[in-house]
C-alpha cells in the first residue's frame, strides 16, 4: 500500500486524503499534495472539482491516488532496467531509498 504525504509542509505529515487511522500502514508513503496530472474531461474528478483544473489538459490533485501513481512509475522504472527483478526486491529497493 501507499500512502500519501503533505511535502509542502515540514514535518512530512499524511495528506488530508489519506486514512491515517487504518489498522494496516502503507509500505511506502510519497508525495501526494498538490500533484499535476492529466485531465479527463467530463470524468466525475473533473466535473466535481473544477477549481483542480489548471490548463486544458492539466489537474492540481492530492492523495493516494496521486501518490500510487507516482510509486507506479517508479516501480515501471526499477522493473524496466532490473526485469528479473521480484516484487519483494522492487519493494525493498524503493524502501531502501527513500527519504525518512
Amino acid at each position: 500500500g501507499v500512502g500519501a504525504v503533505d511535502q509542502t509542509q515540514q514535518p512530512l505529515s499524511p495528506t488530508a486524503f489519506t486514512n491515517s487511522g487504518n489498522l494496516l500502514k502503507p509500505d511506502l508513503w510519497a508525495p501526494g499534495s498538490h500533484v499535476l496530472g492529466l485531465r479527463v474531461p467530463n470524468s466525475f474528478i473533473d466535473a466535481r472539482f473544477p477549481a483542480a483544473r489548471v490548463c486544458t489538459r492539466l489537474l492540481r490533485g492530492s492523495g493516494t491516488s496521486q501518490a500510487t501513481a507516482i510509486v507506479s512509475g517508479a516501480v515501471a522504472l526499477l522493473a524496466s532496467k532490473y526485469p528479473n527483478a521480484t516484487p519483494p526486491q522492487i519493494r525493498s529497493a524503493l524502501r531502501l531509498s527513500g527519504q525518512a
